[in-house]
């Protein structure tokens, strides 16, 4: 993740073992409430990069704070393939 902490966009970088058809990366707040979904189509294996524009899914930028994320397969999203935390300034 980078910047991290950072204040404007953000960069999630994760490795893929295997090729996944669809997947999500879903953005929670400290308080574990989701905030945003990204939907991530058509990923191979080998290194991605997902971008998070620091906004909510109501498009409002969220304040600053510890905020988790979470990749996981469409088809087994209780299964998590990539996680990590992202620290927000202002």
């Amino acid at each position: 993740v980078f910047p991290n902490p950072g204040c404007g966009v953000t960069t999630i970088q994760f490795q893929l073992p295997a090729m996944q058809q669809q997947l999500m990366m879903k953005i929670y707040n400290s308080l574990g409430e989701e905030i945003r979904s990204i939907d991530i189509s058509g990923a191979f294996s080998g290194m991605h990069a997902v971008v998070w524009d620091g906004r909510n899914a109501s498009g409002s930028p969220v304040a600053a704070g510890a905020y988790f994320y979470t990749i996981s397969a469409m088809n087994e999203p209780l299964k998590i393939l990539h996680s990590g935390q992202i620290s927000r300034i202002k």
